[in-house]
């Protein structure tokens, strides 16, 4: 049955101008309610995401560019039953107008004989409250268990990964 309809609706779209119009103007009109759809999708999300914002008492985040931060930290060794580690240092705001509040670390325990390999890694995210063109102190502590006992001689790294702020 499905078959006999389309059959038919293409003799009547290469043999009728009037039902080329009628499909042409139904496509089109489809077409442009897709768009709509999709654009109001978006507005959608833009909506929420900004009233989520709100809601909670802030603006949408945003990524501080990397010239604007200075960053001067340290790998403090600790004492325990764990192998961990406190990040210690300072953190300087150089942006004119962006509070910074979050700060992500990747933070990796090396072990290094002939060469060094990874035996650990976390994500380590960092509240901050830095207000634009001061400095606040850092004090954070990262744990690592199951380590093991090094084969080598173990050393500690970091990366940033992202700053944000509003």
């Amino acid at each position: 049955m499905t078959i006999l309809i389309a059959f038919m609706i293409a003799v009547l779209t290469v043999y009728s101008r009037r039902w080329r119009r009628a499909m042409l103007a139904t496509g089109a009109a489809f077409l442009a309610l897709i768009a709509l759809a999709v654009w109001a999708s978006q507005a959608s999300q833009r909506t929420s995401a900004e009233a989520l914002a709100r809601q909670l008492g802030g603006t949408v985040a945003t990524l501080v560019p990397p010239d604007h931060v200075q960053l001067e930290l340290q790998m403090a060794e600790l004492n325990g039953p764990l192998p961990s580690k406190a990040v210690v240092g300072r953190v300087w705001n150089h942006d004119p107008a962006i509070r910074l509040e979050r700060l992500e670390l990747r933070v990796r325990v090396l072990d290094c004989q002939a060469g060094c390999v990874t035996i650990g890694e976390r994500i380590e995210s960092l509240a901050l409250d830095v207000p634009p063109g001061q400095a606040r102190d850092i004090n954070h502590y990262v744990r690592f268990a199951e380590l093991g006992a090094p084969r080598g001689h173990r050393t500690w790294m970091y990366d940033v990964l992202s700053v944000r702020g509003q």
